[in-house]
């Protein structure tokens, strides 16, 4: 623990600099490296390769992956939002709807009608989910501390395991075959300061990767009437550092580390302007990937260790909330060919999450561990894949076997089939099992079944210089024991196991490329309709039997135009998000918002830097709307930013 203190100190100390002196650090880091690797570059393209060993998340995501809706972030997309949150690129380019109480507030992903809980976030195939809140705040994370960003929908808990009932956000970090450094600064309303350092090394049998990211505002933009948000700045630091070592052709190891810090004033919401509230956050995360491969055997062992740190003060409402926890995990995979075609896996998990906080009588602790396995064959036309999972913890219910089949048919060069059934379950989380005056031990695991197909078509009109890719998905899925917050005798609310919820809808993801020359242009659109309601309740008369969950929109829309030609690019972004019920029996609501967001900027690229500028509007056309009651969103505002790409002796576009 000595070395994890170190590190917080650092950081503290970091933290607590002034912006200017950040900004002459990055101009020395800048110009000494520019130094470093003067070399001449060849002016011509660099394709970067793929690592030969994948970690042992891919592994199993590449193993288990017929008949699954997985969406990948579009790169481009993504390096033009290299410095938003994670909040922001769910909202741009996926049909998750994300409750959002306003930038620097807590941000959270919904798929398919499920709740934060029922979302699993990944980072390098480690569940990210507070133990003792069950959920991830999206808007606490920047998107460019990751190198690729995808979402698996549909349940999945068979295979990453507890929370995985309504989808997973998969957030991967890689090792690059290059040399080079990145530096960005944005400068935005509100006073928003954010600076971005990435470093990659490649030598050898060698690898690593150090991400640096800080952002400050002050983030009171005007909520009407000429009030101002109040009590709303905010500071957060995040540091990731991976190292990778290549001992042979059948030994690999992987070691990721990532730091946050953030200090987060709660603001005021519209009829209340004097909040007091602030809120202090430490995570520590770790991942120790060992990977062997020979022959037809795969093997992977990981070792994590997590520390969440959570304060929260309120000094009106006499309110000094501290929670510390500590999380360790292990899990071991194994992976034979058969034959050419087919294949079997094994696992083992073992997870142990120990709680130290004030809101409970004691210190607390859920200590569980699982094991799986799987097949899987592939064919030219079909491939299919199969998984089960028996998990076990101290706590007074049972856990639900469950499982997941997939399938995949080719029914034409053009035409891709996919269909999926899997059983899902959720665990009580540490605050559902054991909060001062409410928790409830005897709380059941959430658990139920979905099923869901698909089509995919993929179009190349090679003689107009197009692709067409067009996915559709249906679902349906049934949760029984779902855990819901209730006002206790007391009035203190309490959880209870009281709904049986039914969700059901379609989704798509559809874009149409022109690519030609120096000309692109891309036009993306998703969407999601889903009803999710509750079929049956343990609560008499209950007014929201058949009525749609709250802060669930039926519609779910968004879209992108992207157009390049040379160096110039320009994107132009909408968002629909329709009606969110407020109450459970449906008779208050939100209004539906459109937001659309336009982008604009150039490339410049010398021999061995790249450097790009651009700027941004959001909210263009200065729409007024809540996504929260009493939450108001931030009207018209604008931002800068600056890239520069410095490589060594390689060829870049």
């Amino acid at each position: 623990m000595k070395k994890y203190h170190i590190e917080l100190y650092l950081f503290s100390f970091f933290f607590s600099f002034d912006k200017r002196v950040i900004i002459y650090s990055l101009s020395l880091i800048i110009f000494l490296f520019n130094h470093l690797f003067s070399q001449n570059l060849k002016d011509t393209i660099h394709l970067q390769s793929v690592d030969i060993y994948p970690a042992i998340n891919e592994m199993k995501s590449q193993t288990f992956d017929a008949g699954k809706n997985i969406q990948h972030t579009d790169s481009t997309l993504l390096q033009i939002f290299s410095l938003n949150s994670l909040s922001d690129i769910l909202n741009y380019q996926t049909s998750i709807f994300i409750k959002n109480y306003a930038p620097g507030s807590i941000g959270t992903a919904s798929i398919r009608g499920g709740n934060a809980q029922q979302t699993t976030v990944l980072w390098n195939g480690v569940n990210i989910n507070h133990p003792m809140l069950g959920q991830t705040d999206c808007s606490q994370i920047t998107s460019n501390l990751f190198d690729n960003i995808s979402i698996e929908y549909g349940g999945a808990s068979s295979l990453w395991g507890n929370g995985a009932l309504s989808g997973s956000i998969r957030l991967n970090n890689s090792f690059s075959n290059e040399n080079k450094m990145i530096a960005k600064y944005r400068y935005g309303s509100f006073n928003t300061h954010q600076y971005l350092f990435k470093n990659f090394y490649n030598r050898k049998k060698i690898k690593h990767y150090l991400n640096l990211n800080f952002q400050q505002s002050q983030n009171n933009f005007s909520i009407g009437d000429s009030i101002r948000l109040q009590n709303a700045q905010y500071k957060m630091l995040d540091a990731l550092f991976g190292f990778s070592y290549q001992f042979n052709q059948h030994h690999h190891l992987e070691l990721h580390s990532w730091s946050h810090i953030a200090n987060n004033q709660i603001p005021n919401n519209y009829f209340y302007n004097k909040y007091s509230a602030l809120q202090n956050t430490k995570n520590f995360r770790n991942a120790l990937d060992y990977i062997f491969q020979k022959n037809q055997w795969k093997a992977g062992i990981k070792l994590t260790y997590l520390f969440d740190d959570l304060n929260y003060k309120d000094s009106i409402a006499r309110i000094n909330s501290f929670s510390k926890v500590h999380s360790f995990q292990t899990e071991e995979n194994v992976y034979k060919n058969i034959f050419q075609d087919f294949q079997i896996f094994i696992g083992h998990q073992f997870i142990y999450n120990y709680a130290i906080t004030n809101n409970y009588l004691n210190n607390e602790y859920i200590s569980r561990h699982s094991v799986f396995a799987g097949i899987r064959q592939t064919s030219k036309k079909f491939k299919y894949n199969a998984i089960i999972r028996k998990e076990w913890a101290n706590i007074q219910t049972s856990i639900p076997l469950t499982g997941n089949i997939g399938a995949e048919y080719i029914l034409h060069p053009l035409i891709t089939l996919k269909s999926q059934l899997s059983t899902s379950y959720r665990l009580p989380t540490l605050n559902d099992l054991f909060w001062k005056g409410s928790g409830d031990v005897s709380l059941k695991p959430e658990n139920g079944y979905s099923v869901e197909g698909g089509v995919l078509w993929k179009i190349p009109l090679h003689s107009l210089h197009l692709q067409l890719h067009s996915e559709m998905t249906a679902f349906h899925r049934i949760t029984n024991n779902w855990i819901i917050w209730l006002p206790g005798g007391s009035g203190q609310p309490v959880p209870k196991n009281i709904a049986r919820v039914w969700s059901r809808g379609t989704e798509t993801n559809n874009y149409l490329l022109y690519q030609i020359h120096k000309t692109k242009i891309k036009l993306s659109v998703s969407s999601a309709y889903v009803l999710s309601t509750i079929e049956k309740s343990s609560i008499s008369n209950d007014a929201s039997i058949g009525r749609q969950l709250i802060y669930t929109p039926r519609y779910n829309i968004n879209g992108y135009f992207y157009f390049s030609y040379k160096n110039i690019f320009l994107l132009f972004t909408h968002q629909y998000v329709g009606y969110r019920f407020i109450s459970s029996d449906n008779l208050q609501w939100l209004e539906p918002y459109h937001i659309n967001n336009i982008s604009a900027g150039f490339n410049i690229n010398f021999k061995d830097i790249a450097l790009q500028l651009f700027g941004g509007i959001n909210n263009l056309f200065n729409t007024s709307y809540m996504i929260i009651p009493q939450r108001p969103m931030p009207l018209r505002n604008y931002f800068i930013q600056i890239n520069i790409t410095f490589y060594e002796n390689k060829n870049h576009q």
